[in-house]
């Protein structure tokens, strides 16, 4: 009889923020952001990732620790958001996104 604990599911779990870089932290927002299908989320969801880490590029080693942790929240809530998005997407794309328009 074996008494361990079950294992837990960690798809696309994010590393602890003090094991990961803010570089790393960045383009994990980034891919995040990219992954929404609707053109206007995606923009959002990207400017407000690279305003973000321009805001807050020079802070201390405490600050830093504190945004990293709200970083890693807003990245798993960023995840959990993109794929309701996706799942609800409609078919048609935004004027921005067709090619030809002048």
């Amino acid at each position: 009889v074996s008494l361990s604990q079950p294992r837990l599911a960690t798809q696309s779990m994010p590393p602890p923020p003090s094991a990961m870089s803010p570089l790393a932290m960045y383009r994990n927002l980034v891919r995040a952001a990219r992954s929404f299908q609707d053109y206007n989320v995606r923009e959002y969801a990207l400017r407000r990732v690279r305003s973000g880490f321009k805001e807050n590029a020079s802070t201390d080693a405490v600050q830093a620790e504190l945004l990293m942790h709200k970083a890693t929240k807003e990245l798993r809530t960023m995840q959990r958001q993109a794929t309701v998005y996706n799942l609800y997407a409609g078919g048609m794309k935004s004027i921005l996104e067709t090619k030809g328009v002048a």
